[in-house]
């Protein structure tokens, strides 16, 4: 049994420190554990699966974010504690390539009652990189923080789309089609993903 597995299998013990001790393990790991986690933090089996959130989030790698956007309320604590520290994470050194995952990620959480701090963490990370590359792929930035839906949103937004709208005063709106999108198509995977039921 390799150490991925076996820590997989001790996040469902009954003592909590062979849990925890599992968990630091899997967060170890990284990358390597992320596939499998993502696969458990979707799975029907309910005393492992918020443990694997927060391992995922703790990893912070962007693979997580659309399968855990996927679940929608189940374990929201923990579920909006992990997407925010993935976003965050996505803010740290945003390239172009990642304009559209900012993108994506507003207009998933700008509607979202609950995704307040997952909207300002990637309204912050398109900031970060118009201040460094003021790309056109940014633009739909200024449309998602301009437009209000049913939740207001968060008030450092509103300096943020400020700045924003100064630094990308030059660029000229591509059409939509002509902007990128992930590689790996983020939004589409958490539909592929097995659901847990609300039984759990």
């Amino acid at each position: 049994m390799t150490e991925l597995e076996q820590s997989l299998e001790e996040l469902y013990a009954s003592d909590f420190g062979t849990r925890k001790r599992a968990l630091k393990r899997l967060i170890a790991l990284g990358d390597g554990a992320v596939a499998p986690l993502i696969a458990l933090a979707c799975s029907y089996k309910v005393v492992a699966r918020k443990r694997a959130i927060e391992a995922l989030g703790e990893i912070g790698d962007r693979r997580a974010l659309w399968p855990l956007a996927g679940l929608d309320s189940e374990l929201p604590i923990a579920r909006l504690k992990a997407l925010v520290a993935i976003v965050e994470r996505l803010a740290v050194a945003p390239t172009r390539a990642d304009a559209v995952w900012f993108v994506e990620i507003l207009g998933k959480f700008r509607d979202d009652p609950n995704g307040e701090p997952i909207v300002l963490a990637a309204a912050q990370g398109a900031l970060k990189l118009a201040q460094n590359d003021p790309c056109p792929e940014l633009l739909p930035v200024l449309d998602l923080l301009g437009s209000f839906g049913p939740y207001a949103l968060p008030p450092e937004c509103i300096e943020i789309r400020r700045e924003l709208a100064s630094l990308l005063a030059r660029q000229q709106r591509p059409p939509r089609a002509n902007l990128p999108r992930p590689a790996d198509a983020p939004v589409q995977d958490a539909h592929d993903l097995p659901r847990p039921s609300s039984a759990d």
